[in-house]
C-alpha cells in the first residue's frame, strides 16, 4: 500500500487549513477536491477571480459553503457535511463519498 499527496497551486481550491499554513490532513485533499467538483459543475467558485491568496482564504473561512450546492444533488451536501465535520486526525469515510 502506498499513498501520496497532490498539492494543489490554486488558491481557488486549497483548503482553509492550507491559506492558516496549518499542517493538513485527508481531511484537505477532499476539500480541494470538493473546490474542484463544485467549479467543475458550477462553472466557478465565488473566488475565483481574486487574486490575493489571502483574501481567498478569508472569503472562504466566511463563506457558507452550502450557498455553492444550489441545484446540486443531495450528494454534494452528504458530502460538504462529511468533511465539514472531519478533523485532522479523522479518517473520511470513502464510503459514504
Amino acid at each position: 500500500m502506498f499513498s501520496f499527496t497532490v498539492t494543489v497551486l490554486s488558491p481557488a481550491f486549497r483548503s482553509i487549513n492550507a491559506h492558516k499554513n496549518k499542517e493538513m490532513g485527508r481531511h484537505d485533499d477532499l476539500w480541494s477536491l470538493f473546490y474542484v467538483l463544485i467549479e467543475m459543475v458550477n462553472g466557478s467558485l465565488p473566488w475565483r477571480k481574486i487574486k490575493d491568496k489571502d483574501s481567498v482564504g478569508l472569503m472562504k473561512s466566511t463563506f457558507d459553503h452550502r450557498l455553492l450546492l444550489k441545484h446540486l444533488p443531495q450528494d454534494f451536501k452528504q458530502f460538504l457535511e462529511h468533511i465539514e465535520s472531519l478533523t485532522y486526525t479523522d479518517t473520511p469515510n470513502y464510503q459514504l463519498l
